[in-house]
């Protein structure tokens, strides 16, 4: 069994798989008679899988994250909100899964009785049936829930909380299983992967045409031709698209090049990578992505100076908390002069910056390593 919001990417997977839709009641007991069938009845299930029951006897790949929210009837004077803060839950009544059966949702129901019992907690058992969406819209009261329930009941709005509660799901499969499992598995992967990239792609092209705050996930969904939910099988939120381009990009940029032989050239993917994305570097960074692409570029630069330090320090007596100090000198300079860059627009032929570079840094790393060594003498 697969999700069916996976439906768009099946023609991909060979035609030795076959896809089926599992009816199942609406049922706790006959919901975890499905879980059981695994390995038996079909090889895979799309769901979270903190569950202890699920756990012990399933195998799982995780794919995201759910955000755990809450919804509320919209007539609900709390309905007004864009998102909750904790104090807005005082007093009111929350409808939540029982404790023992969810791990994280057990860890939030400790957090709330230890630091906010002001918010009044009430069991609905381990399952939410559809009796339990009606119940919050009749009785007016809050029910926890995922952000990849938004739309189940048209008189509930669900709102985020400013929290850090999730819930992770992923892939479900028979613990050891056999291989033609295995390999279905790492095309199900691939097959994910590639959803992201084009997720990725089509936000680079849409900032071509409007600023980030423009950009909706439903205008990601319509250009990818994907459902709403299939973008958070995969990410968060936009922020959190932004985050993953920027990390997987990063890692692109060096990609086996961190010694000396190539490090001109590491730092040559590095400024070609920021270069080729420029519209979309330029949008993120001068809006609120500032400090995270700071990040990244102190930690790539640092990767790929430490690689060389160290490669250059072999067989000479040199602490490690030295070459460390070499590797974090040398990485401001060079991330210093690129964000300098990034703030001007990005206008100079970064290839007379690099030689630049090379002139200024890559032969004084050998004095570096040669002057600590010398002191020791």
């Amino acid at each position: 069994m697969i999700h069916i919001d996976l439906c768009h990417s099946i023609p991909t997977l060979s035609q030795r798989y076959k896809l089926r839709v599992v009816p199942y009641e609406d049922d706790y007991d006959k919901i975890m008679e499905v879980y059981q069938s695994l390995g038996t009845k079909f090889d895979f299930l799309i769901g979270a899988f903190n569950s202890n029951p699920i756990l012990s006897f399933a195998s799982c790949k995780q794919l995201g994250t759910y955000n755990v929210c809450v919804a509320l009837p919209r007539s609900h004077p709390l309905a007004k909100k864009e998102k909750l803060s904790i104090t807005d839950l005082y007093n009111e009544k929350l409808l939540c899964v029982s404790s023992g059966d969810c791990l994280n949702l057990d860890d939030f129901r400790k957090d709330m009785q230890t630091f906010y019992p002001q918010i009044i907690l009430e069991d609905v058992g381990y399952f939410y049936d559809l009796d339990t969406f009606n119940r919050c819209e009749e009785e007016g009261c809050l029910l926890l829930t995922l952000d990849a329930w938004d739309n189940i009941h048209p008189s509930l709005i669900t709102l985020p909380v400013e929290w850090d509660y999730q819930m992770p799901y992923g892939l479900l499969y028979k613990k050891n299983p056999p291989k033609q499992v295995k390999d279905c598995l790492k095309e199900l992967i691939n097959m994910s992967n590639r959803t992201k990239l084009q997720l990725e792609d089509a936000f680079k092209e849409l900032l071509l045409e409007k600023t980030f705050h423009k950009i909706t996930i439903k205008d990601l969904t319509d250009k990818c031709h994907i459902s709403r939910i299939a973008f958070y099988y995969h990410f968060q939120d936009l922020y959190d698209l932004i985050e993953w381009i920027l990390i997987e990009d990063a890692r692109k940029a060096l990609n086996e090049k961190k010694n000396y032989a190539h490090c001109k050239e590491g730092l040559s993917n590095i400024f070609e990578a920021v270069y080729i994305n420029k519209p979309f570097i330029l949008n993120v960074y001068h809006d609120i992505f500032r400090d995270k692409i700071e990040k990244i570029l102190f930690k790539l630069v640092h990767e790929l100076i430490e690689s060389v330090v160290e490669e250059r320090s072999k067989d000479i007596f040199i602490l490690n908390q030295q070459k460390d100090f070499i590797a974090h000198f040398y990485k401001y300079g060079f991330v210093g002069v690129m964000l300098d860059w990034i703030d001007s627009g990005m206008d100079e032929d970064y290839q007379m910056i690099l030689d630049d570079l090379e002139m200024t840094v890559l032969g004084t790393i050998d004095l570096s390593i040669q002057n600590f060594t010398n002191r020791k003498k």
